[in-house]
């Protein structure tokens, strides 16, 4: 999926400096990342996933380890997911969603966009928001990194801090 309509600015910006930076090879890769040459709200909303997987089983199923997850999206959570498997840092009804998006990457090779619903666990609320995910490969070729940017359609998990207090049993059964 390339930039369309409906991507967000940042979501554009991240794009063009992704495909400019992987130049002739299909994908840029995770060292081809330079924070300075990206604005100050994007890096906050950034993750970025390692990918492993069998090669025994013909390229998956794949494992998704949180590398770095940006300070918005710790705030977004109100969980540090980084150095966690997916399936460590999600479990219950989240979980599934997640590795559909993932996988999705994997199986068409393309950035993705996509809408769900994000929940804060401090908070216990979920809100509205958009996640594009980008395909990064260390050999130009295997895909080995994800680069996850999320946009929040919604920010009311701040406007009521005091619901801090709260876990929620969703996503944690």
């Amino acid at each position: 999926m390339l930039p369309s309509d409906d991507w967000h600015d940042e979501a554009v910006e991240l794009a063009g400096f992704l495909r400019q930076a992987a130049g002739d090879r299909a994908y840029a890769s995770r060292r081809d990342l330079r924070p300075e040459r990206l604005s100050p709200g994007l890096l906050a909303s950034l993750y970025m996933v390692d990918v492993t997987s069998d090669a025994s089983m013909g390229g998956g199923p794949w494992r998704y380890r949180f590398r770095l997850i940006g300070d918005e999206l710790i705030s977004m959570t109100g969980e540090n997911w980084t150095g966690r498997n997916l399936d460590s840092a999600l479990v219950g009804p989240r979980l599934p969603m997640f590795l559909s998006a993932f996988d999705e990457v994997m199986q068409t090779r393309k950035p993705t966009r996509t809408t769900h619903d994000f929940i804060n666990m401090r908070a216990n609320v979920a809100y509205p928001a958009v996640r594009y995910l980008f395909p990064l490969s260390s050999d130009g070729e295997t895909i080995d990194v994800m680069l996850g940017y999320i946009v929040a359609l919604s920010r009311h998990w701040i406007e009521d801090d005091t619901a801090g207090e709260r876990i929620a049993a969703f996503g944690r059964a």
